[in-house]
């Protein structure tokens, strides 16, 4: 009961059984869905860059644009999964 399980799957089980295949146990089924770019920024650590954008301050966004455009290549890299992030970051950093 302290251990929480994710998982997903095609439900290819259950049309290969006739519907008749499901989990023991509770099961609590959710509907995940991918982050927004400011969320994702937040999860980086980097809630001020959000801040900025949905401020439309042109001026400070046109100084920054390189890292935000870098931090939205890696959002759309990973697909919004900040821990993927940051390990891409660590990997190509010198």
């Amino acid at each position: 009961p302290d251990i929480h399980i994710a998982a997903a799957g095609s439900l290819l089980g259950v049309s290969l059984h006739g519907g008749v295949s499901y989990p023991v146990g509770k099961v609590e089924e959710l509907r995940l869905y991918p982050m927004t770019f400011a969320e994702f920024l937040d999860a980086l650590g980097k809630s001020h860059m959000a801040e900025l954008i949905s401020s439309a301050n042109w001026s400070v966004i046109n100084m920054i644009a390189p890292e935000l455009e870098s931090l939205l290549r890696q959002y759309y890299y990973v697909g919004g999964m900040p821990a993927a992030a940051r390990l891409l970051e660590a990997c190509t950093r010198p």
